[in-house]
């Protein structure tokens, strides 16, 4: 009588292409998810402003970030796909990419996680994205241009305002 084991293996091959603006990820379930940047959402996680010199894409780091890390989520996926999608339309050749912080930690320790946030989101954009390295720029700024305060007026922390200064900007020179 056959006897079924009580585990299976299941050994699948894959060839990898290189798809720029695709990325394999494993789903809830655990499959494998091909995601392509032309198919994704329509809606953008970030807030567009828009002047006669520039472009800036504010980029809220606890969509990207968990709080004290420059490791980029899985949650974030489809805003930095998104985020491709926006800037392989952009013809401009400069684009910066700024890291700010809260002011919780020293400069310093801002200054660098500032940097490497920034640099996290190039390395994704230029490895899935398809965006090439070249027009990218990082630059980490710490806690040294707040958007709002980290403590209330009586002296008294700000969550809100320390989660607004928590940020990666993307600055499209027009």
């Amino acid at each position: 009588m056959f006897k079924r084991p009580a585990r299976a293996h299941l050994f699948v091959r894959v060839d990898l292409f290189d798809f720029p603006g695709s990325v394999i990820n494993f789903g809830s379930a655990g499959q494998l998810v091909l995601t392509n940047a032309n198919k994704v959402s329509n809606a953008p996680h970030w807030q567009e402003t828009t002047t006669s010199k520039e472009i800036v894409l504010d980029l809220s780091t606890d969509i990207l970030f968990d709080c004290d890390s420059a490791v980029l989520k899985p949650e974030s996926v489809e805003t930095l796909l998104n985020l491709a999608q926006y800037l392989r339309n952009v013809k401009s050749s400069a684009i910066d990419l700024n890291g700010f912080t809260d002011s919780i930690g020293s400069d310093a320790y801002n200054q660098r996680l500032s940097a490497k946030r920034a640099s996290s989101v190039k390395q994704w954009l230029v490895k899935q994205g398809g965006i090439e390295a070249r027009r990218l720029r990082t630059n980490g700024f710490g806690e040294s241009q707040p958007v709002a305060s980290n403590a209330h007026p009586d002296g008294t922390d700000n969550p809100e305002g320390r989660q607004r200064n928590r940020r990666v900007e993307v600055r499209i020179p027009r």
